[in-house]
């Protein structure tokens, strides 16, 4: 039986080079800013989509490309990986000598380096002070209960204004 050769799985050919892992990492390598008459100036900031550009992938479709590639060939994705983070230390270092506005380098961070404005807080419901005994302040109303009740809590049918500090609790009847 004779052997036939595979059939080609379809699909557009890939336009990847394996050069492009190189120029890749050449490309957001350059200097930050440039120096002249003994002022900084910043350079452009450097996007993956200008890289894109260069090679001739199109703009629309470069995310997919370039995820593609990473998929596909492990040195173009360890370049990609490298480019990015040369590509935040561009936008830091030029924010952090006032090269670009702050403004300008947190809207670009949190669009490529995945930056955000979250604030995790968890709160069991109880405040512990009891390594705080030996406060000279909160050592005097240690002694204090202090009770969890939501403000303007109805009790027995009066309404009472709660202040819970950390260190005592005051109820005050409203009228």
């Amino acid at each position: 039986m004779p052997i036939t050769p595979s059939k080609h799985a379809g699909g557009r050919p890939t336009t990847y080079k394996a050069e492009y892992a190189v120029k890749l990492i050449n490309f957001f390598s350059g200097p930050h800013y440039t120096i002249k008459k003994e002022i900084k100036t910043a350079k452009d900031p450097l996007y993956l989509s200008n890289f894109a550009k260069r090679i001739g992938i199109s703009l629309r479709s470069y995310r997919s490309t370039f995820k593609d590639w990473a998929e596909r060939y492990p040195e173009f994705n360890n370049a990609l990986k490298t480019a990015k983070e040369l590509e935040s230390e561009r936008i830091r270092t030029n924010a952090l000598l006032g090269l670009y506005t702050p403004a300008f380098s947190i809207f670009t961070m949190k669009n490529i380096a995945g930056w955000r404005d979250k604030t995790d807080i968890e709160h069991s419901g109880r405040i512990d002070l009891s390594d705080m005994q030996d406060h000279p302040i909160l050592s005097k109303y240690m002694h204090i209960p202090i009770q969890e009740q939501p403000v303007n809590r109805v009790s027995n049918k009066e309404l009472v204004n709660i202040d819970v500090t950390p260190c005592a609790v005051e109820v005050k009847k409203l009228t």
